[in-house]
């Protein structure tokens, strides 16, 4: 009887921590992402010394960044009308290290908007020339004011879209909003093959959440006081 009961507690505890959320942190070669660079048109960037980064800059000299980068949703155990929010959380590095421009700052920040990807890409092959188009519109959009944190991106209604297939899974694409106050200043991020690879968090609706952790102190309560009474019995 202990038995059953610990089973189930731990059945319930996984359940519990999936109701509390999902969160999708993918290693490199399981990711896919990968940043474009407009002065070398032709490059690949997921392998050699950059690819641990994903870069968003915009200048008025031709070296512009963009990256692209894809979760993989099947881990997700909800239906769409269940997902209360999804958040994309990435790691601005130091961008002075990189060679991409000089680090936003409070006097200098930089706008990044979140695009949804709209065709198919490769990370293998993604180059600027083959980069795939992205919506007209931003999902959103956040003013980076320095380095060495983590800034968050809210991807709820597109989570949903892609979770009822409404819209096509292509990813999303982080792109500098405007050429910044000081032009050099750009953005980059730890990729999945960096140290603070890129996370998708997908949280349920309350309900769920309450119903796991209301569900684990009842069934071990109720497997107690069974285990009791059967001993009483002998």
């Amino acid at each position: 009887m202990i038995c059953r009961v610990f089973f189930t507690l731990a059945v319930c505890a996984a359940a519990c921590r999936a109701a509390l959320g999902v969160t999708i942190q993918p290693n490199e070669p399981a990711s896919d992402d990968v940043f474009a660079y407009q002065f070398l048109s032709t490059s690949n960037w997921d392998t050699g010394p950059f690819a641990g980064l994903l870069a968003a800059g915009k200048t008025v000299s031709g070296h512009d960044t963009e990256s692209f980068l894809k979760f993989d949703l099947t881990s997700v155990p909800y239906a769409p009308s269940e997902v209360t929010s999804a958040t994309l959380s990435v790691y601005v590095g130091d961008t002075s290290t990189t060679g991409f421009g000089s680090n936003p700052t409070a006097v200098s920040p930089a706008q990044v908007d979140l695009y949804p990807i709209t065709a198919a890409w490769v990370e293998g092959t993604l180059n600027w020339n083959t980069k795939p188009t992205i919506a007209g519109v931003a999902t959103d959009s956040l003013s980076v004011t320095g380095i060495s944190q983590w800034i968050d991106f809210d991807v709820t209604s597109l989570v949903v879209d892609w979770l009822d297939g409404s819209l096509t899974n292509n990813g999303l694409s982080l792109v500098m909003g405007a050429v910044a106050a000081v032009p050099s200043t750009a953005v980059v991020f730890d990729s999945s093959a960096g140290t603070n690879k890129p996370v998708l968090t997908v949280v349920p609706e309350p309900s769920c959440a309450l119903l796991a952790l209301l569900a684990v102190p009842a069934l071990a309560w109720a497997g107690w006081r069974r285990a009791g009474r059967t001993a009483k019995s002998r």
